[in-house]
């Protein structure tokens, strides 16, 4: 039997969550970068180190109610990811935004992790392009 790392699988899913973004699949985005925003802030978590959901709440506690950002971006990507009885539709304000919060919570969390970025064009390409270093 092969292995492959937790690392690893998160850089599969950000690169292909940032694929899907550049052609406009912003659904199928949501939840890859998700997936990888997942795994990269419990592998930063492991080291004791922060992660983007900490970052998040410090930088936007004293602007926003906490549940108005954090609350609203994991309902979004829970409710493309699960089918509820009842909830045959989502009520969204922006797919791409939620994307743009999961793929850059990913990048912040591998920075947390790792020290730096993944050294990768695709994403070197989307960080300049947001703003994010």
């Amino acid at each position: 039997m092969k292995k492959i790392s937790k690392e690893h699988i998160a850089l599969i899913q950000l690169r292909t969550a940032l694929e899907l973004f550049n052609t406009k699949n912003y659904i199928a985005a949501i939840t890859l970068a998700g997936a990888a925003e997942e795994i990269l802030g419990q592998l930063s978590k492991s080291l004791n180190r922060s992660n983007d959901m900490e970052l998040t709440k410090f930088m936007f506690r004293m602007t926003f109610p906490e549940y108005d950002y954090q609350e609203e971006r994991l309902r979004i990507r829970n409710e493309l990811k699960h089918h509820t009885p009842g909830h045959d539709s989502l009520e969204y304000d922006n797919f791409r935004m939620t994307a743009i919060t999961h793929i850059s919570g990913a990048i912040i969390n591998y920075k947390f992790y790792k020290g730096s970025i993944p050294d990768e064009k695709i994403v070197h390409d989307y960080c300049t392009a947001i703003g994010l270093s």
